[in-house]
Formats: C-alpha cells, sequence, structure tokens
C-alpha cells in the first residue's frame, strides 16, 4: 500500500436515453479550472457506470468531474 497514491471512484446514474439506447460513456476531470481532459473511454461499455482514478489526483486539490453520454444521435 502507498500512502500518496489518492483513488478517487466516479459513479453516475445511467440518464433517460429519450428514445435512443444509450452505447457508452466519456469521462472527463478537471483540476482547478474548465480544461477537462478525457480520463476514461467507455465509448462501446454502456453497462459500466463507475471509474476507479488512480494516481490522476493530488491531496488537497479540488476536481470536477463531468460525464457525457453517447448514442446514436451524438454526445451529450
Amino acid at each position: 500500500y502507498d500512502s500518496q497514491m489518492i483513488i478517487i471512484e466516479v459513479a453516475w446514474d445511467e440518464p433517460a436515453d429519450n428514445g435512443a439506447f444509450i452505447t457508452g460513456y466519456l469521462l472527463y476531470m478537471a483540476e482547478l479550472t474548465d480544461d477537462y481532459e478525457l480520463i476514461h473511454d467507455g465509448t462501446a461499455r454502456s453497462d459500466i457506470r463507475t471509474y476507479v482514478a488512480h494516481n490522476l489526483a493530488k491531496r488537497s486539490t479540488d476536481y470536477s468531474f463531468k460525464v457525457l453520454a453517447i448514442n446514436r444521435i451524438g454526445q451529450s
């Protein structure tokens, strides 16, 4: 066990698909700014709605996350 390692688990609920089945998710993370970086490309994995980020975070730092759902119409 490495006491310096930071682990963040992100989980989200499946949104309404509005008639077009969700085929996957993209997860983005930002540190202190609005410059989001893709940390999980689950384009073809609609069954995965959790992600564990290992060594992507620093102690005492605020992070923001956003998830985009993907379907045949696009991303939102």
